[in-house]
Formats: C-alpha cells, sequence, structure tokens
C-alpha cells in the first residue's frame, strides 16, 4: 500500500512538473559570458521552451557576451529575454559580421534592459542577409529599454530590420551610430504589412550612405521620440512609402 502511494505521488508530481513546463512557468539563468559554452546564453536559449523567461547571473553585471559560436541567436520558442535584474546590464556583442537576433516568422521575442552592438548584418540561416545589423524581425519583436548602437549593414537597416509579417513595439529604446546603405535606423519592408512602433525612444547620430534613416515601406508610428543628429546623402530623414504617424516627436539637426 505504501509503495502504491509513493508510485502515485511521483506520478502526480510528474504531472505537475510537465503542465508548469507546458505552461512557460520556466525561468532560465544565465551563468556563463563565454558564447556556446555551458550556462551561456545560446546554450539556455537552445532548452528553453515556449514563454519561458531568461535572466542573468547577477555577478554578469556590466558583463560582455561576444557572439562567435554559430553566429547569429535565432529563438524557437516564443521567449523573454531579461537584464532588468543587473545594475550595470549586459552587453551583446556581434562579430562585426554576423547580426544579433533573427526572429523567425512565428516566433515571438521579448528584448528588456540589453545592450546591443557589434550586429554586421549577415544571417547564418540567410535570412534576408545584410539587411538589419542587429536584428531581423519577421515575427513578433518586443523590445523595452534597451540600446541599440554601433552595429552595421552593407544593405538596408543598421540596426533593425522589420520584413513583410514582422511586427515590433519598442519602447524607451536609444537607436544611435547605426549605419546602413538605406534606412541607416530602421527599414520596414513587407508593402504596407510590416510594422513598428516607436514610445519614448532617441534616435540619434545613425547614418545612411545612400537614403534615409528610416526607410518605410510598411507602417512606422513614433510617439514622444527624440529624433536628432541623424544623416544621409540621400537627403532624407524619412523615406516614406507606408503609414506614417508621428505624434509629440522632437526634430533636430537631421
Amino acid at each position: 500500500m505504501k509503495k502504491e502511494k509513493k508510485l502515485l505521488l511521483c506520478v502526480v508530481a510528474s504531472i505537475v512538473l510537465l503542465t508548469a513546463r507546458h505552461s512557460g512557468a520556466a525561468t532560465f539563468v544565465v551563468t556563463n559570458a563565454i558564447d556556446g559554452a555551458p550556462g551561456s546564453l545560446r546554450i539556455v536559449l537552445n532548452e528553453a521552451s515556449t514563454g519561458d523567461v531568461i535572466t542573468f547571473a547577477t555577478n554578469l553585471s556590466g558583463g560582455m557576451i561576444t557572439l562567435q559560436e554559430g553566429g547569429e541567436i535565432i529563438p524557437r520558442y516564443a521567449l523573454t529575454i531579461t537584464a532588468t535584474n543587473l545594475p550595470g546590464g549586459i552587453t551583446i556583442r556581434g562579430n562585426s559580421l554576423s547580426r544579433l537576433f533573427t526572429v523567425t516568422n512565428g516566433v515571438s521575442l521579448t528584448l528588456s534592459g540589453l545592450n546591443l552592438t557589434g550586429g554586421g548584418g549577415s544571417s547564418s540561416i540567410n535570412a534576408k542577409n545584410n539587411c538589419g545589423g542587429a536584428i531581423y524581425a519577421n515575427g513578433n519583436l518586443t523590445m523595452t529599454a534597451c540600446n541599440i548602437y554601433r552595429n552595421s549593414s552593407t544593405d538596408f537597416a543598421g540596426a533593425i530590420y522589420v520584413d513583410t509579417d514582422g511586427r515590433a513595439s519598442l519602447t524607451q529604446c536609444a537607436l544611435y551610430d547605426n549605419n546602413s546603405n538605406e534606412g541607416g535606423a530602421t527599414y520596414v519592408d513587407g508593402f504596407m504589412n510590416g510594422s513598428i512602433i516607436f514610445s519614448q525612444c532617441a534616435i540619434y547620430n545613425n547614418t545612411a550612405s545612400n537614403e534615409s534613416v528610416a526607410t518605410l515601406i510598411g507602417h512606422a508610428s513614433f510617439y514622444n521620440c527624440t529624433i536628432t543628429g541623424n544623416s544621409t546623402t540621400g537627403g532624407y530623414t524619412f523615406f516614406n512609402n507606408g503609414n506614417l504617424t508621428l505624434v509629440n516627436c522632437r526634430f533636430k539637426g537631421n
């Protein structure tokens, strides 16, 4: 009888764990800043499932993760990666060749409290190569309190490229010192389908060698943003062939 009770308790415990796991209740902690090593962001991300949250050990505060192993990070599920628990934040740096994140169609990625730099735009899975120095989004991208700076692309979007099925929303983020051929900061593609929303963001000192700091073929909205010091030889701050909304924004020196 006691053995049967123990077996029943084990089965119940297993069901509870599986249910919690399935509901996306798990939190994973990155403990290693070396890309590809046990406990690194890349390894932890591969262990996570839909709805999970990835945080960072407090000893990584102010540290840097340089991506080397296998190019950009490509989440397979809806995930949150947050460094809001770190007083000094954490920086994810590219190798100046690959971009930092690729968000594929059907995937949702939430990023908060991260510094993203050194992205070079190329993709290990050929997802719009050289489009999006830091991030390529053809799924759902949400960013809060992130700094996206000193990324580059030889084609489109020094920082963030939003494709046909992409949806991006940025709140209290800073995009600066990014550069590309067109869309020094961002490029929204999709023939009226892709969209991006900026709220309380600062967009400054981005450059485009050909045309526009922000190229907008899809939908773009800017609320309470500061857009200053951007430059392009094409002569446009925005090249708008989609729907553009500007509310209470400040422009200077573009």
